[in-house]
């Protein structure tokens, strides 16, 4: 019987003669970062390892604030608001009761300040407000709020 090993990124198999050499063609990961905790292991290739599990990697530590964000912990969340065609930074915080009580528009140029308002006041009920740029998973964390 012939030991396999299958990466979990690109799904090729390896046998039991990839963990041997120098360096190994298998090495022993960490699907969750270490940067965030993460303590088990798994075995990738490593031509998968040095290319999609950094980009994943990154991904991941950045989608960790915006969870921690929604659960109520954490600090605030900067992204943009947009409404039409309107954009400004903003940094949202969390009030009582688990609600959004704030939307903090830290700067912005004069014109866009006002172009903004002038959008907000004509804003009808049931209209949205986008939320982007929180993370890479925020928009849809934030559809609820």
């Amino acid at each position: 019987m012939t030991d396999l090993v299958v990466c979990p990124l690109c799904l090729d198999h390896f046998g039991r003669e990839a963990l041997l050499g120098d360096p190994p063609i298998l090495s022993v990961e960490h699907p969750i970062p270490s940067a965030v905790e993460g303590e088990f292991k798994t075995l990738t290739c490593r031509k998968c390892n040095n290319t999609a599990g950094a980009i994943l990697d990154s991904h991941f530590v950045q989608m960790i604030p915006s969870y921690d964000w929604v659960l109520g912990s954490g600090p605030g969340l900067k992204g943009t608001i947009r409404v039409g065609d309107a954009a400004l930074p903003m940094n949202l915080s969390w009030g009582g009761e688990g609600n959004v009580n704030a939307i903090r528009i830290p700067g912005g140029r004069a014109s866009e300040i006002a172009d903004f308002q002038q959008k907000m006041k004509s804003l009808r009920a049931g209209e949205t407000i986008d939320l982007e740029d929180c993370s890479s998973d925020c928009p849809s964390l934030l559809q609820g709020l």
